[in-house]
C-alpha cells in the first residue's frame, strides 16, 4: 500500500515550506492591526467514500486512497469511513493527527465520520438535532504554529429529500426539513465560537439555494465561488439510469469564516463512490501585532503571571506566545486567534 502514499520527500517538502512561512514571518511588526503579516495555505478536502464501496458494492479502499493521495490535503472530512480504514488511510496519507467520529447510527454502527489534520487537533463530538440514530458531528480545534483553528466536519441526514412529485425538494427550500433542524445544530455552535478562524467540510445533502444552505451562509462564506458548480453526487451514473433527467446535486461542500479566502475550489471527478470529492485550497491572512518588542515581553510576563506561559520572555511572538495569547483570549470571551492586538493588550494589562 505504500506505492498509494505520495512521494515523502513531496509530502516533507510541502510541510517545510508552509511552516518555514510562518517562521519567517513572525518577526514582522506591523504598522495597524488590519495590516496583513502572513499568509498560510491550506488544503481541505470532503469525501463521503459510502464505506469504501464501489458502485458494485465491491470493497474500492484502495482506490478511495489514492483520489486522496492524489490531492495531497492538510485537512480531510471523510463521511461514512468503516473505523479501521481511518487509521489505514492515515498512515497510507501521512496524517500524523486522525480521529474516528460515530456520526450516526447504533453504537456498533461501524461507518464513522473520519477528521485528519496535518497539524495537533482536539476533537468534540457534539449533538445534530432533530435526526434520527442520535447524528453527531466533530469540532476539531487545530493548533497551527500557536494560530488556532476550527475544523467542523459533518454528515447530514436525507431521510424525506426527494419525497414523490418533489414535495421533498419544496420542504427543503422552505426550511421545513430536519436538515434544517440539524443545521441550526451547527449554526448556533459557530454563533457561539469565538475563534477567528473556522471551516465546515462534509456531505450536508443539501444544495445552493434551500433553507439550510442559507442558514449555514449567514454565517460563513462558501468556497466554491460559483453556488451552481459541478454536481457532487452522480445520480445517473451510479443508480442505473434511474434518474437520468435530473441533474447531479452540488451537497458536499466546504465552508470558511472571515479571516480565510478561497484560492481556488474544485469537484474531483473520480473514485470509486457515488460521492465526488470536494477540495478547496483557502488561504489563512494571519495580521501582524500593532505592538513592539517591548510590548510582547511585557505581554509574555502577564501571562506568565496568570500561569498561562510562555517560559520564555523573549519578546517574539513565537508558537509558544501566540497558545497563551489564545488562551486569555479565551478567557475572558475576546476573538481567539493568538494575535496580541490591540483589545487582548489592553485586557490583559487590566487583568494584573
Amino acid at each position: 500500500m505504500a506505492s498509494l502514499c505520495p512521494n515523502s520527500t513531496h509530502t516533507f517538502t510541502r510541510l517545510s515550506a508552509v511552516l518555514m512561512g510562518v517562521f519567517i514571518c513572525i518577526g514582522l511588526v506591523g504598522t495597524a492591526w488590519d495590516a496583513q503579516a502572513w499568509q498560510a495555505d491550506i488544503k481541505v478536502m470532503s469525501y463521503n467514500i459510502r464505506k469504501g464501496l464501489d458502485s458494485n458494492k465491491q470493497r474500492a479502499i484502495a482506490k478511495v486512497e489514492q483520489v486522496v493521495a492524489s490531492q495531497l490535503p492538510d485537512l480531510l472530512a471523510v463521511q461514512e469511513i468503516d473505523e479501521k480504514d481511518v487509521g489505514h488511510l492515515a498512515r497510507t496519507c501521512a496524517f500524523a493527527h486522525y480521529k474516528a467520529v460515530r456520526g450516526y447510527g447504533k453504537k456498533d454502527w461501524r461507518p464513522r465520520l473520519g477528521v485528519f489534520s496535518r497539524w495537533p487537533m482536539t476533537v468534540q463530538v457534539l449533538p445534530l438535532a432533530g435526526s434520527k440514530g442520535g447524528r453527531s458531528f466533530a469540532k476539531a480545534v487545530l493548533d497551527i504554529q500557536g494560530i488556532p483553528l476550527v475544523f467542523y466536519v459533518a454528515h447530514f441526514s436525507r431521510e424525506g429529500l426527494v419525497d414523490g412529485g418533489g414535495k421533498g425538494l419544496i420542504k427543503e427550500v422552505l426550511g421545513m426539513s430536519s436538515r434544517s433542524v440539524q443545521m441550526n445544530s451547527v449554526v448556533e455552535d459557530i454563533k457561539a465560537d469565538h475563534h477567528r478562524y473556522r471551516i465546515l467540510a462534509g456531505d450536508l445533502n443539501t444544495f445552493p439555494m434551500s433553507e439550510p444552505y442559507r442558514h449555514l451562509s449567514e454565517v460563513m462564506l462558501d468556497a466554491f465561488p460559483d453556488k451552481f458548480s459541478k454536481g457532487t453526487y452522480r445520480l445517473s451514473e451510479i443508480k442505473s439510469g434511474q434518474y437520468k433527467d435530473m441533474p447531479n446535486p452540488k451537497i458536499d461542500h466546504i465552508f470558511y469564516s472571515h479571516g480565510l479566502k478561497t484560492i481556488k475550489a474544485y469537484v474531483v471527478d473520480e473514485g470509486p463512490s457515488d460521492h465526488l470529492p470536494v477540495v478547496a485550497l483557502l488561504a489563512m491572512l494571519v495580521p501582524n501585532n500593532s505592538l513592539g518588542p517591548a510590548e510582547v515581553k511585557q505581554a509574555q510576563g502577564l501571562l506568565q503571571s496568570l500561569g498561562m506561559g510562555p517560559k520564555l520572555q523573549s519578546g517574539e511572538t513565537d508558537p509558544p506566545t501566540r497558545r497563551a495569547i489564545a488562551r486569555f483570549q479565551e478567557s475572558r470571551g475576546l476573538i481567539i486567534d493568538g494575535i496580541l492586538n490591540a483589545d487582548t493588550w489592553s485586557k490583559l494589562q487590566q487583568a494584573r
